[in-house]
C-alpha cells in the first residue's frame, strides 16, 4: 500500500514522499524493512534512524530525518489505525 493510500485511512497528512510502498506497520523496536512506525518524541530520532522503518508517523514535521513522515494529531492513534488497516481482518 502506498504511504498516501494509508495516511488516508488513518486521518494523517503526508509531509513528503507519500508514494513509497508500505509493506506493514512496526514498533521502532520491532520495525522491519519496509514498514512504516511511530514517534511521539524528538527523543527517538536515534532510535528511529538505527530502524529499518522507511516511513514514520509524527505529530509535527522534524527536519531531522529523512524519510517519509506523515503527520497526525495523535501519532500514537493513527499507528492503532494503521495495525487496523495492515492486520484486523473484516468481519
Amino acid at each position: 500500500m502506498k504511504l498516501r493510500e494509508l495516511a488516508a485511512k488513518i486521518d494523517a497528512k503526508p509531509l513528503s514522499d507519500a508514494d513509497i510502498e508500505i509493506k506493514g506497520v512496526g514498533g521502532i523496536d520491532s520495525v522491519q524493512e519496509g514498514y512504516l512506525t511511530f514517534i511521539v518524541s524528538k527523543k527517538l530520532i536515534p532510535q528511529l534512524g538505527a530502524s529499518a522503518a522507511v516511513a514514520v508517523i509524527v505529530k509535527e514535521p522534524i527536519t531531522e530525518i529523512d524519510i517519509p513522515q506523515i503527520a497526525a494529531e495523535n501519532p500514537l492513534l493513527a499507528f492503532a489505525r494503521a495495525l487496523e488497516v495492515f492486520y484486523v481482518q473484516p468481519h
